[in-house]
């Protein structure tokens, strides 16, 4: 971007990514330089004055979004803008102008196009991800609003589940990790939730249990949303438990995923119904597995996670006496009132004394 007229140039950057007549080739190139800026903080300031935000959410929604589709007035010609990415050379090509081709090579560059043409969404879809994770690490709240206002967070999880079983790990970590931003705001977790958001990130845990870099995040929007009550029997109808704990013994060596699935469990048992249910699943010989591995200095702050849940599990199940309660009190009454003690030594001690 030239420093004379930056804003001009984003302003035409913007345009050209929100353009429902632009070509696919021109919204990917313009989506590569929004990325390139979003990396100073001074282009972010001027990418977000100029709604940089909204025209990423646009790129995101793709051909999902009503005024991109073939409902409306040009719809056609946008709805097969993806297909001819770069299929026009390849017809070129194909018609043989000279009449000397050979068809099978035209019909090869034809079939490459195809290809091209096909992972010009996915591609630009990644750089929208990627831009808008800058933006989001240059204002949060921003984001956050604007994601949520402008159908951000449903297009993400509806391209999470277009893309769950897709192969690519690096698309489905940027969406698992964007979602994982924006989960930090109670409003958009709620949203998260009123969208289907849980089953599909539960969903995503399952498809990929054995890879960690898309297990964590999974996990980490899984606490965020089980902070809420509300989202906690949500959460145990949609199958959680079950799938907290083949990740807790998948990765019962990897401390981070194990501190994100207790947190999810140890919030999940603050509800006397799901912490029953999380008793009868076997949770009590996977917790002590995962105590008897990691009981080193190092992991206390994961015991400490490990044994709230245990003891969460082990009180409902059975409930302490009457009398174990008073003999509680007694002790701490006299741990805060050492007179309380030391009271009788001390008449003991006059009386041997006279």
């Amino acid at each position: 971007m030239h420093t004379s007229k930056p804003k001009d140039e984003a302003v035409s950057l913007v345009n050209t990514l929100q353009g429902a007549a632009e070509g696919p080739a021109a919204r990917l190139l313009a989506c590569e330089t929004v990325l390139l800026l979003s990396r100073s903080e001074g282009s972010c300031a001027i990418l977000c004055s100029v709604g940089a935000i909204h025209a990423l959410i646009v790129c995101i929604k793709g051909d999902r979004d009503p005024m991109r589709d073939g409902t409306g007035a040009g719809g056609r010609e946008r709805a097969s803008g993806w297909e001819s990415c770069k299929d026009r050379e390849a017809l070129r090509e194909s018609r043989g102008s000279e009449g000397g081709r050979n068809s099978n090579a035209s019909d090869g560059r034809g079939a490459d196009a195809r290809a091209n043409a096909e992972a010009c969404p996915v591609q630009l879809l990644k750089l929208a991800i990627a831009a808008l994770t800058n933006l989001y690490r240059f204002d949060s709240k921003l984001v956050c609003v604007v994601a949520r206002l402008q159908g951000g967070i449903s297009a993400m999880l509806e391209a999470l589940r277009d893309h769950l079983h897709s192969g690519d790990p690096t698309l489905l970590q940027a969406l698992l990790g964007l979602l994982n931003d924006l989960s930090s705001s109670p409003q958009n977790s709620q949203l998260l939730a009123k969208e289907n958001g849980i089953a599909c990130i539960l969903a995503c845990v399952l498809a990929h249990l054995k890879n960690q870099a898309l297990l964590l995040p999974a996990l980490q929007i899984l606490m965020a949303l089980s902070r809420t009550p509300q989202h906690v029997s949500l959460l145990v109808r949609e199958g959680g438990l079950p799938a907290l704990l083949a990740a807790i013994l998948a990765h019962l060596r990897y401390t981070e995923v194990l501190k994100a699935a207790l947190t999810v469990l140890r919030n999940i048992a603050l509800d006397e119904q799901a912490a029953l249910r999380l008793s009868g699943q076997g949770a009590s010989r996977i917790i002590f597995a995962v105590i008897q591995t990691h009981s080193v200095p190092e992991h206390l702050e994961m015991l400490k996670l490990a044994s709230s849940v245990l003891w969460r599990m082990h009180h409902l199940r059975h409930s302490p006496e009457a009398t174990l309660h008073a003999q509680l009190c007694f002790d701490a009454s006299a741990v805060n009132n050492p007179e309380v003690e030391s009271a009788p030594v001390e008449e003991e001690a006059r009386g041997a004394a006279a």
